[in-house]
């Protein structure tokens, strides 16, 4: 975890962030006990100096608009706003399709067979619990990328999404670090990989000594809400 707690902030946030840091790997309690797959968290190290934020987010997720993104611009603002779009859809668990429908939708068939399985039964499972787990839009979020391919129409990106993630029935809020790599195919984006990096800080605004020790390296830039 990214910081201490009491032995009930941990449980919950072990319940809420299944996998964080490779030390929770085993997924919130559904109907099956199946430990989830361990993912191997590895942040963007590399990631791009570049200045242009993509598009903020509306506050309730929409399954269609991330599908919509999905079809965006071949370049890097498009793919990291389907990103955005990827994300809040993955995390929002209030209302809306099942994990496997999620990620008919949004996902590459290159996606590994153990970040499916994750995604599904995490998805599945933090809404059987009623955890209502969603992203809370108004901080906005923090985003780094590294692109692979040509430079104005990449063909890969791996990104980093910082947000504020909250349970309103568990009074959970606390800034949440995940990788969603997504790839370019058909003419399409498509989320091709995941893993959480940690829970944060439950302050938003970060301070800058916050932000340092929650979004390390370089290029970080803040997508303000809409």
């Amino acid at each position: 975890m990214a910081r201490s707690r009491w032995w009930l902030g941990l449980l919950l946030a072990a319940v809420l962030c299944g996998g964080c840091d490779g030390d929770v790997t085993t997924g919130p309690a559904g109907s099956s006990s199946t430990p989830l797959p361990e993912l191997t968290y590895t942040p963007v190290h590399d990631a791009d100096t570049v200045t242009a934020v993509p598009s903020p987010l509306a506050a309730e997720a929409d399954l269609g608009e991330a599908v919509a993104a999905s079809r965006g611009a071949p370049d890097r603002l498009s793919g990291e706003y389907f990103a955005l779009q990827a994300a809040q859809v993955v995390m929002d668990v209030r209302k809306g399709a099942p994990g496997a429908r999620v990620l008919d939708l949004i996902a590459s068939p290159a996606m590994p067979d153990d970040v499916r399985r994750y995604l599904v039964e995490e998805i599945d499972g933090q809404r059987a619990l009623g955890t209502r787990r969603s992203f809370d839009t108004s901080p906005g979020f923090w985003i780094k990328s590294r692109s692979i391919g040509p430079g104005d129409a990449p063909n890969r990106l791996e990104t980093e999404i910082a947000g504020v993630m909250t349970s309103v029935p568990w009074s959970i809020r606390t800034w949440h670090r995940a990788r969603y790599d997504v790839v370019r195919e058909g003419g399409r984006w498509s989320l091709v990989n995941y893993a959480v990096g940690g829970l944060g800080p439950e302050t938003s605004p970060l301070t800058p000594a916050e932000r340092r020790e929650f979004l390390p390296g370089p290029g970080w830039r803040f997508v303000p809400p809409a």
